[in-house]
């Protein structure tokens, strides 16, 4: 079965003989503990991809009205650091089978699990959980890949997707790895992977846009095979942690779930750590943002009218209500690019007057000076910017490292 047409919302999954329910679903899906009714009492899921927003409002200090907002359900929410296609970094055994624990012990009887796309860190969740959960009497399994593919029946075809997925697995539940039931292709041709052995990944959870033109594989002087699709995050020695495959080189698109603002930051993973600038939110996620971008997504994303044309635009293209492509074609039309007829938010292109780079209307910022009309890109609004991070002041976001203090504000 194709993913695109599986699963979607929350579905139960399975329930145990002492009543614990257990759903999974992706944030891409229409899943995720935010979008159940009634709420779970327990939400499990990787770090920047679970929705934490304690509030869905915002009330000063003093408001009498408060009082009069209905409250809203919020469940435990655990967060693990686990890259797409891997395994959590800093848990094992003692962690799952202490928080089965806790489930009983706290009367806990509804689990949401969930990740992106709902697949291969969901699957795993649920295979722990119901190897853990469910009467060995009441188990059809008697390895990692039996269990896998019990999963799979029970949820998605899809579920589990990388071998350390399966082996993490056997380790945890303490039982055979059993057949290998992640599959792995050869070859391809969409995007010329030749001699190259990859994982088959879930566009649904990497946050990548392969243009044919823009990818190039290339193989180490040993000979050693690519992989691909598989650390989320990438390093060089000496240099920062960089979040890998955005759509604007260098930058990642966050976006914040609690006031839904968007902000293009540079792509060093400690930039992460940074709150929403406009309502202090500290859980500003780069998943969902770059995952606005993608083709398949944005059109559902291009919400915003524009108050001159009507059309509906990402909100990243709009500038006070106003498309930035109208006022680009009005007042700076000379720096404007259009390329394949401008159907697609990568072909509405724009020159730096300051860098003269071209990059996306998306990546472009508008500043009116009297009556004409300045564009410059994000990347030079950064280096000119001066944000405070505590006590120590840097000369802007791009120079920001994992050293820092937090950052309090905008001078």
């Amino acid at each position: 079965m194709s993913k695109a047409n599986c699963h979607t919302g929350n579905p139960l999954v399975f329930e145990t003989s002492d009543g614990v329910r257990v759903y999974a679903g992706g944030n891409t899906r229409k899943g995720g503990w935010m979008q159940m009714q009634p709420r779970p009492e327990l939400a499990i899921g990787p770090q920047g991809v679970i929705r934490v927003a304690r509030s869905f409002d915002i009330i000063p200090d003093g408001f009498t009205c408060v009082n009069h907002v209905q409250s809203i359900n919020v469940p435990h929410i655990i967060e693990l650091e686990w890259p797409d296609f891997s395994i959590p970094s800093n848990v094992g055994r003692e962690f799952w089978v202490s928080l089965v624990a806790d489930v009983k012990s706290k009367g806990i009887k509804s689990i949401s699990c969930q990740c992106m796309g709902g697949h291969g860190r969901t699957g795993v969740q649920l295979a722990i959980f119901a190897h853990l959960m469910i009467e060995k009497k009441n188990q059809t399994w008697k390895d990692a890949g039996e269990l896998i593919q019990w999963v799979r029946d029970s949820y998605c075809t899809h579920a589990v997707e990388a071998k350390s997925q399966q082996e993490y697995i056997a380790t945890v539940c303490q039982i055979p790895l059993g057949q290998d039931k992640v599959e792995t292709i050869s070859g391809g041709t969409a995007y010329n992977w030749s001699n190259v052995n990859v994982m088959k990944f879930d566009p649904d959870e990497l946050d990548m846009e392969l243009e044919e033109s823009d990818v190039k594989f290339k193989k180490s002087k040993k000979g050693k095979k690519k992989q691909v699709g598989k650390n989320y995050f990438s390093s060089k020695k000496g240099k920062p942690k960089t979040i890998l495959n955005t759509h604007v080189t260098g930058f990642a698109l966050y976006w914040c779930d609690e006031c839904g603002h968007y902000e293009f930051r540079s792509n060093k993973v400690a930039d992460s750590k940074m709150p929403c600038p406009i309502c202090d939110n500290k859980e500003m996620m780069h998943e969902i943002g770059e995952m606005t971008l993608d083709d398949k997504n944005f059109k559902e994303y291009s919400t915003v009218k524009c108050k001159e044309t009507g059309e509906m635009f990402h909100p990243m293209e709009i500038h006070d209500g106003v498309s930035k492509l109208y006022l680009m074609k009005k007042y700076c039309s000379k720096q404007l690019k259009i390329v394949r007829g401008g159907d697609k938010w990568k072909d509405r292109r724009f020159k730096c007057e300051k860098t003269n780079r071209i990059r996306p209307l998306v990546f472009a910022v508008m500043y009116e000076s009297g009556t004409s009309w300045n564009v410059y890109s994000r990347e030079y609004e950064l280096k000119h910017t001066f944000p405070i991070y505590g006590n120590r002041t840097k000369k802007n976001l791009l120079d920001y490292d994992e050293t820092s203090s937090v950052y309090d504000g905008w001078l």
